[in-house]
Formats: C-alpha cells, structure tokens, sequence
C-alpha cells in the first residue's frame, strides 16, 4: 500500500498465471503439487490474454531455507520479520484456486510454522465440477471468490451448515453493510451482508475480444440449430426425433475430437438457435458466446439457469419443463421468426459486454477489502 500523488492510498498489485501439477502422495497420503514454471499451455494463454505475466517461481519460495530442528525456527522468524509468538502467519502473497482442485490448496504451503503461510482463495466458477470435494466450510482462513449466483447461494447454505454460520447478534450488526443488492429483506439481507464482508465476494469473468468478431450479420445464416454434444445429448436426442427433417441440427465439435475456439465461433455466426438443456454449474461461456455471435439462446433451468443473474435472457427462452412438443413449437417459432425474435437477446447482450467492467470492479473491491479494509 502506498500514497498517490492525489494523497489517498493506493494499492499497486502483481497478480501472476501460476502452473501447477498434482504429483503423487506425500508421506502422510495427502494429495500434492508443484509450480511448473514452463508449461506446455502457456503459449495459449498469451495469445488470449498477452498481458498475462507467468509465474516463473513460486510466490515467497523459500521453505528449502529451513533446515534443521525447531531451535532453528527463531531465526527463520528473525529473518523474516514474524512475530515470534505467532503460529499461522501470512505472507502478503494471494494464491487463488480453481474450484476443481480444492483439495490441493494447502499442498503447497511450507513444511514449518517458522514460515509465512500464503493466502488462499477459492474461485467458485462452477459449483458441481467441485464434487463435492470441498468440506472444510468452517475454515475463516479461505477467500472464497464466487462466480454466479448459484455458486454464492451454494456458498452461504454450506457456510450456514457449518459452526462459522452467523449468531442473530452478528447479522444484526452486519444490517446494512456490504455489496448485496438483491431485493432481499431484513435476516436474508442481514446474512447477505455478513457474507458479503466475511470472505465471500463476487468475481466474476468475461469473453475475451479474440474470441469475438468485429461485425455481427444476422442474415443469410446457413445453419438452424447448434447444441453442445458433451451436454445433455439425451434431451437433444429427443428433440431431434420429434422435429424430423423439419430442423437442421449441428453439433459443436464431438465426443470424439473437440474443434478449435476459432472453428466454434465461425460456426455460431452461421447458425440462428443455440440450445443447451445440459446442466449448467456456473455462468457457462458458451451461451454467452452463442448471443454475441447472433444466436437466439434456449436454456433449461438447471443450476445457473435457474438464476436471472447468471442467465439474464427472456423467460420465454428458458425451459421450466421438458416438453418435447412444446419445445418443437418454440424452435418452429425462433427458426421462422428469426429476424425479430434476435432482437429479444439485445439486453443480454449488453449484459455480457459490460462484463469485463464488472470483473475489474470485483478485483478492485477484493483489492480493497484484502489489503485496505482489514
């Protein structure tokens, strides 16, 4: 934290891509990983963010200096400007994790109390891909950064379920404070706050520009419907029987030979539905895209589709029940009135488009309530 030339405090922070892979168990059968510093994927993710810096070692590497018994700990601690009589204290280093890898978080802290422990967060980007994995909901020491609204209310049930859940006296004192604007009212909005300011804070993400087209056209479009094959195949299948011949139905990529980002986004400016009644763990990307690209966009209401806030499109578009002739029907109706029922998802569109201001709103509030407000 430092001053700026205004006089106010600033904040000046280097986040970093880390690679890590999972090895195998350590001596106390505890599932481990290791920093790999020349990852085969890292020139991928240069050409979608080229402003992305690469952790070269691991943040605060310096666990291999500890040599010895515990009379060696206090010089450790000297050297590093801890207080003797602490126990678990933190570096100023923040390593966020995918939700998918939760049991690794702890992997690669180091060995002695003697040193600083990093600071964990977890990224919620989808709820189910987690499996349930995650069980520590009472630890006060984990950031947990969520992406949808599912996951946020995935996060507060199991937080509530654990001995971290709130008294009545502090949702009382939380009344008012925090960043949730959710219409909710008197305890739901007390708790809302409370885990609002209690290490649990929005993050979410958004299309990358070279994953779009400079120019939309929404004429002469070549292709009916576009459905994802890895999701919900079985509803799919259902709808095809009964449309028959009457739609033409394209599937992106297969199970057997996924195709490039590039390819799925030639084929989603050709097409005029895109479909998906698989479930949905988080805010998916691929809805978001097909919109962008001209698409009309059909859900179910699984997971993150259940929610306005993840899934922001006309209710109409969004399949309570399934019901196969009825959903032959709405296809009938977004085939042949296409050129006007396109302009439904122009809001949505919108949304999607102010999200990458949001995710820079989200990493400032986090900043904020990281390393000014605590």
């Amino acid at each position: 934290i430092g001053e700026s030339k205004n006089g106010k405090d600033s904040a000046v922070v280097t986040a970093y891509m880390l690679f890590v892979k999972e090895t195998q168990m350590n001596r106390h059968h505890q599932p481990q990983a290791e920093h790999v510093p020349d990852a085969d994927i890292l020139h991928t993710y240069k050409a979608t963010y080229p402003n992305l810096k690469i952790a070269t070692s691991f943040p605060m590497k310096y666990n291999n200096d500890y040599e010895g018994d515990s009379c060696d700990s206090e010089k450790m601690v000297k050297k590093y400007g801890a207080d003797v009589d602490s126990i678990n204290y933190y570096n100023d280093s923040l390593i966020i994790w995918p939700e998918c890898w939760t049991y690794l978080i702890d992997s690669l802290q180091p060995m002695t109390m003697a040193i600083p422990r990093y600071q964990t967060a977890i990224w919620w980007l989808s709820v189910d891909n987690n499996n349930d994995k995650f069980r520590d909901w009472g630890r006060k020491d984990i950031l947990h950064l969520y992406q949808s609204e599912y996951a946020r209310n995935n996060l507060i049930k199991n937080i509530q379920k654990s001995k971290s859940s709130p008294s009545s006296k502090e949702l009382e004192q939380s009344s008012g404070k925090g960043g949730c604007n959710n219409g909710i009212e008197n305890r739901e909005e007390s708790s809302c706050n409370y885990y609002h300011s209690h290490n649990i804070l929005p993050m979410t993400e958004f299309i990358p520009n070279n994953r779009l087209k400079d120019k939309v056209c929404y004429d002469n479009r070549k292709l009916q419907i576009l459905y994802n094959p890895f999701k919900g195949v079985h509803y799919t299948d259902s709808i095809m029987r009964r449309s028959d011949t009457r739609f033409q139905f394209t599937p992106i990529g297969s199970i057997h030979k996924r195709i490039s980002p590039q390819d799925v986004t030639k084929l989603l400016h050709e097409a005029k539905v895109y479909i998906d009644f698989g479930p949905h763990p988080g805010m998916d990307r691929l809805p978001r895209e097909a919109a962008l690209a001209g698409c009309i966009v059909i859900t179910n209401m699984q997971g993150a589709a259940f929610y306005e806030k993840d899934v922001p499109i006309p209710s109409e578009y969004k399949v309570k029940e399934f019901n196969v002739d009825s959903i032959h029907r709405l296809l009938v109706s977004c085939i042949d009135g296409y050129d006007k029922r396109v302009k439904d998802f122009d809001p949505y569109r919108d949304w999607i488009h102010n999200q990458e201001d949001k995710m820079d709103y989200c990493v400032k509030d986090m900043l904020t309530k990281l390393a000014v407000q605590r």
